[in-house]
């Protein structure tokens, strides 16, 4: 039975093997932070202790002033109504969209006229800031996006459509100039969560209003082909197996 399900898995991504050898050679894998640095708790041994271990920061933003900083750059919309809040080597990194540079994030972003569209939606977006235990110049905060598509823009008439997305996971990285030099987001964190088709970022509003891009990214989530015959021999070869016993 082991050998099927390695054949499969071969199968399935020799299938898919071009695009799967084209993604990955565009990403930088990071290690994981090491654990024979971690500092753990007192109680459970699986619990880090995050306060010992950003008192050992070096970094020269100390982390609550980190985190106001982070909250005035997220103020000002992040770069898009003060540009020099970012450095001039940002990258802004969503799950599908980017990396992207300073110039092109903040001519792709500004286009798509949230604000309008959703007038208000930044009422209590976010919460739960902390600084990373392992990155020290790192900020993540959580996303809960929930407003009415109420106004015109780019994509047409109001709908009066509460759109609610999936909470989602942001950062927000800084250099010791306090200029935020990395932007990750979308990172959808319960997808059965509200109306979007569980996607976040931009897609998510979009698809809820019935105005989603017409690219498969921009979809909720569908199993490929390639998992659907994996999941169906699997299946299959668990029942004959359990027919032997």
């Amino acid at each position: 039975m082991t050998l099927l399900f390695i054949l499969v898995l071969l199968i399935a991504l020799n299938v898919g093997g071009a695009v799967l050898t084209k993604t990955n050679a565009a990403k930088k894998v990071s290690s994981g932070p090491s654990t024979a640095n971690r500092v753990v708790g007192k109680k459970y041994s699986w619990e880090l202790d995050t306060s010992a271990m950003l008192s050992k920061s070096t970094f020269k933003i100390k982390p609550a002033a980190l985190i106001e900083r982070c909250k005035v750059v997220v103020n000002n919309g992040i770069g898009l109504k003060n540009a020099d809040d970012l450095s001039e080597d940002f990258q802004f990194i969503f799950p599908v969209v980017g990396p992207l540079s300073k110039k092109e994030y903040l001519d792709a972003v500004g286009g798509f006229e949230l604000g309008k569209m959703f007038p208000g939606f930044d009422r209590g977006l976010y919460f739960d800031f902390r600084v990373d235990p392992f990155e020290y110049n790192r900020v993540w905060f959580t996303a809960s996006f929930n407003a009415k598509h109420s106004g015109e823009g780019p994509f047409g008439k109001p709908t009066d459509i509460l759109v609610t997305c999936p909470p989602q996971t942001i950062s927000l990285t800084f250099n010791e100039e306090g200029k935020c030099t990395r932007y990750t987001g979308g990172y959808v964190m319960d997808k059965t969560v509200g109306n979007s088709g569980g996607l976040g970022g931009v897609f998510g509003p979009l698809y809820a209003i019935g105005r989603g891009l017409p690219f498969p990214e921009a979809k909720p989530y569908s199993k490929s082909i390639q998992f659907q015959l994996f999941n169906f021999i699997g299946t299959t070869v668990a029942k004959f197996a359990s027919k032997k016993k």
